[in-house]
């Protein structure tokens, strides 16, 4: 079974860390920090045959922990007379997981590129009569209706009528407790759509956490169209553009006890094997 695209993608998306100035790790050992569990739709049709986390870009912003990465998985679907016959799949997921984050389960699907999700996942439709230009447009999915037509707000909702067709349009949304994903499903997300990815990602996560009883208002109360504005905040900023021209100064910039410290904490994050953490270790101090 071959995953992911090969050392070309790797050295994209090792680019995009670059930029980022982001930590990346090539191949995840183990889930680690990263939690998919309980995401309905991205693992509806996963059986844990076959999964792997690859090319992860991460970093800890503002005591939360955002990551971009390649999620492989394969599934065994039965044998016939031309042998097994198996369904991959290969997402890029932006993941965000934060304490200031409190969210009932749900997902949100443009309408016409994909299929609702199984009713034996425990999730029901969710409908937003009250405003049609989102119903129209997608499907909302979750175990709390009541909750959800609260956490959705009407200016979370405009923000995702306004950009049906652009990027955004084409992408999953789920949210479970402290952690948000967004990605396309069965694609691979180009590296140079990355940053587009994380500034939706965090876009949404603003506008998620905007939702607390005070600053809710029901769709059903909705009167007039809202401009789609996340609150201002400071939290989870998109990373900032590097100058080409600076390079890897900063990286150079960086201390070896700086350096030496985030590699120890990819290790204890389960993030990077033993091995590669000794090997990187030694390259780190063989530059003193």
């Amino acid at each position: 079974m071959i995953f992911g695209g090969g050392q070309e993608r790797t050295n994209a998306m090792r680019g995009v860390a670059q930029q980022f100035n982001w930590q990346f790790v090539e191949q995840v050992a183990s889930p680690g920090a990263i939690d998919l569990s309980g995401f309905g739709y991205l693992n509806m049709r996963r059986a844990s045959d076959e999964w792997k986390i690859e090319n992860l870009l991460h970093a800890q912003i503002d005591g939360a922990l955002g990551a971009v990465f390649d999620y492989s998985f394969s599934i065994k679907r039965g044998r016939d007379r031309h042998g097994v016959h198996t369904f991959s799949s290969n997402p890029t997921i932006f993941y965000l997981r934060s304490n200031k984050l409190n969210l009932p389960q749900f997902a949100i699907i443009a309408e016409g590129f994909v299929a609702k999700i199984s009713a034996g996942l425990g999730l029901q439709d969710i409908d937003f009569a009250a405003y049609p230009q989102f119903s129209d447009k997608y499907i909302v999915q979750g175990r709390d209706p009541h909750t959800l037509q609260s956490v959705l707000h009407p200016a979370l909702l405009d923000f995702f009528v306004q950009n049906r067709d652009k990027f955004l349009g084409s992408l999953v949304a789920e949210a479970m407790g402290d952690r948000l994903i967004l990605y396309r499903e069965n694609k691979e997300i180009d590296a140079g759509r990355i940053r587009e990815l994380t500034d939706l990602g965090f876009t949404l996560a603003r506008f998620l956490q905007s939702s607390t009883p005070a600053t809710r208002t029901p769709p059903a109360m909705r009167q007039t169209p809202a401009t789609p504005q996340p609150p201002p905040s400071e939290d989870w900023q998109a990373p900032p553009q590097k100058d080409p021209a600076v390079g890897d100064a900063n990286t150079g910039r960086q201390s070896i006890a700086t350096r030496l410290k985030e590699l120890k904490e990819l290790r204890m994050a389960d993030l990077i094997t033993e091995q590669d953490y000794q090997s990187r270790k030694n390259q780190i101090l063989s530059e003193v």
